[in-house]
């Protein structure tokens, strides 16, 4: 990203203070902050957007042999008993 365009914003007083106090929490600019939030979570819309595309060109039944197959394919194994859950 070499140019940059400039955005203004309105954002509550509070919001504002939240963001101000992360920025320098974490040593850098309310601009770099916001801009570095902004990437990810519009690279997470974008990857939704893309997987609901893929998704929407198979069947429901496809998908789910696909899911069976994966999990018959998993090696089986004991469960340790730090992860075991017990039953009351």
């Amino acid at each position: 990203m070499n140019q940059s365009q400039l955005l203004t914003i309105e954002i509550p007083v509070e919001l504002y203070s939240r963001l101000m106090q992360q920025a320098v929490t974490q040593g850098h600019s309310l601009n770099q902050l916001i801009t570095y939030w902004l990437t990810l979570q519009l690279l997470r819309q974008e990857q939704l957007a893309a997987l609901e595309i893929r998704l929407s060109q198979q069947s429901l039944p496809e998908l789910r042999a696909k899911a069976i197959s994966i999990l018959d394919n998993l090696p089986s194994r004991e469960v340790p008993a730090w992860d075991k859950r017990e039953l009351i």
